[in-house]
């Protein structure tokens, strides 16, 4: 059974829409992505810029889909985000690699969902305790953010919304 999602809004982390499209391909499940459009058309889930950059470095079916969409799924962080952000940086620093070649949009998310009172919706597991590098589960732990994460997260977030297939 959904729960009342009538205020609740969601912020996408790149994984959530990447593993989405491995495992519930545009071409073979046209109605999930049907659903997630209208979620982003009625202002119920949106990405950060920050997001749709790591997107659109892969050039790939996800970004094709997210492109004509970019408009109402893409939200421009505040002033205040940017500085939750780098906060989050600044106290987490095993959250982002500092050697990787690509930027990470992860303390935008959780700095966004921090700001804004919307739930993260990620593919990544939480990182054991003693972990290195934490994840985005572990920080949104720690702001009390809710947060859609793990191996079962599309099933989640579907029954969430209702969301039925047949």
């Amino acid at each position: 059974m959904a729960e009342n999602t009538e205020k609740i809004i969601y912020n996408l982390d790149a994984c959530a829409l990447i593993t989405l499209e491995s495992f519930y391909p545009q071409d073979l499940f046209p109605k999930v992505w049907e659903k997630l459009d209208k979620l982003l058309k009625d202002g119920k889930a949106y990405l950060v810029e920050e997001v749709f950059r790591e997107i659109e470095k892969r050039d790939d079916a996800v970004h094709k889909w997210l492109k004509p969409r970019k408009a109402y799924a893409v939200r421009i962080q505040s002033q205040e985000a940017w500085l939750k952000a780098q906060g989050i940086l600044t106290n987490h620093q095993g959250l982002v690699d500092i050697n990787a070649t690509q930027t990470s949009a992860d303390p935008f998310v959780i700095a966004d969902s921090v700001c804004n009172d919307s739930v993260v919706v990620t593919r990544e597991d939480r990182a054991p305790s003693n972990a290195k590098r934490p994840k985005i589960p572990n920080i949104t732990d720690i702001y009390k953010v809710r947060c859609i994460c793990g191996q079962y997260y599309a099933t989640e977030f579907f029954r969430e919304n209702g969301w039925t297939f047949s």
